[in-house]
């Protein structure tokens, strides 16, 4: 939608999470992460009109970065996930706004749990041992606090300058929410193995 503006729309009603995880990681945390311009439903369609940001998809040149250039890129993406990690919040979930701007807990809409399906979850997840009990595994260490997470970090999910290679944008919000610390690593470590990439 012109030069300034982009427009993403859904059927599925679970990526109404999208608009307010990028409104908390841009507004509140400081991330780099497109404006929302408006959200909403229209037509049973969820949709976010955003800001557009001009730049170069980081999947598109991550294997022909010299392994300085990945580090550069890397150290960047490392100080936006700092800025997330310093949100943190009392819930494992989804994050939503709700009329007065403030922070409510939502669903978890991790595929890794719901193969692929978003579930409401009740009640909920407010502590590491539920957490360990939903995912049937108690592998990880029960001191973690929640903290704000994309959850489908990548380098296809990250707008960078081509010549500069300086990060413009992370994108895709749309599984963002508040998850323990260790969370966002292992999830974007999965996310590059699975894809081929390193």
């Amino acid at each position: 939608i012109g030069d300034d503006c982009a427009l993403k729309m859904y059927k599925d009603k679970f990526k109404c999470n999208e608009a307010d995880s990028m409104r908390i990681a841009r507004n509140i945390g400081g991330v780099r992460c497109p404006r929302v311009v408006a959200s909403g439903m229209i037509e049973g369609h969820t949709y976010i009109l955003m800001e557009w940001i001009d730049g170069t998809n980081l999947g598109d040149v991550w294997e022909n970065l010299t392994g300085e250039n990945k580090q550069v890129v890397l150290r960047q993406i490392d100080h936006e996930v700092g800025k997330m990690k310093n949100l943190s919040a009392d819930f494992i979930g989804n994050a939503r706004l709700d009329v007065g701007g403030n922070i409510i807990g939502g669903y978890i809409s991790d595929g890794n749990i719901y193969e692929g399906r978003s579930r409401e979850i009740s009640p909920r997840v407010h502590t590491m041992d539920e957490w360990q009990a939903l995912l049937g595994v108690r592998c990880v260490p029960t001191d973690q606090r929640f903290v704000f997470s994309h959850n489908d970090l990548g380098p296809w999910n990250v707008i960078v300058d081509r010549d500069s290679l300086n990060v413009r944008s992370i994108i895709d919000w749309e599984y963002a929410g508040y998850y323990p610390e260790y969370y966002e690593r292992s999830k974007a470590n999965k996310s590059l193995v699975s894809n081929g990439r390193n």
